[in-house]
């Protein structure tokens, strides 16, 4: 064998026996992706592809699995970009057929204020009323 098919091999073999996440277990969980990498897999006779994502979520460290056509284009698109790594939240858009997953930028709580100063907002003015 060569080197090109050993190491193809080998990468084929860790997809296969990965410990990684499932996607259905970050649906509503904010959390951190660091990196992804796109890996092969075979699922019911098809080969397909997904990315497997270092996150963070509460602190900790893991893989996992992050695929879907949206999901997929979004993770590659921040890959391109430099925006990795990266606050996020996975939804199900049960808007769009199929409820695909879907990433949302994560703002941390008491960052989002409108004034934008230290995560402090103020109290929202009371808007006049005027009689037309």
């Amino acid at each position: 064998m060569t080197d090109l098919s050993d190491g193809l091999e080998k990468i084929a073999e860790e997809g296969s026996d990965s410990n990684a996440r499932r996607q259905s277990e970050l649906v509503n969980l904010s959390f951190t992706l660091k990196d992804a990498r796109i890996v092969k897999y075979v699922y019911e006779g098809e080969e397909r592809q997904a990315y497997v994502g270092t996150v963070v979520i509460d602190g900790a460290e893991e893989e996992a699995y992050l695929r879907g056509a949206i999901c997929m284009r979004q993770i590659k698109w921040m890959i391109e970009n430099g925006k990795l790594p990266a606050a996020l939240k996975l939804v199900r858009d049960s808007d769009r057929f199929g409820s695909p997953y879907v990433l949302k930028a994560d703002e941390p709580a008491g960052l989002t204020g409108p004034d934008g100063v230290n995560g402090e907002s103020s109290a929202p003015a009371l808007a006049e009323q005027v009689a037309v």
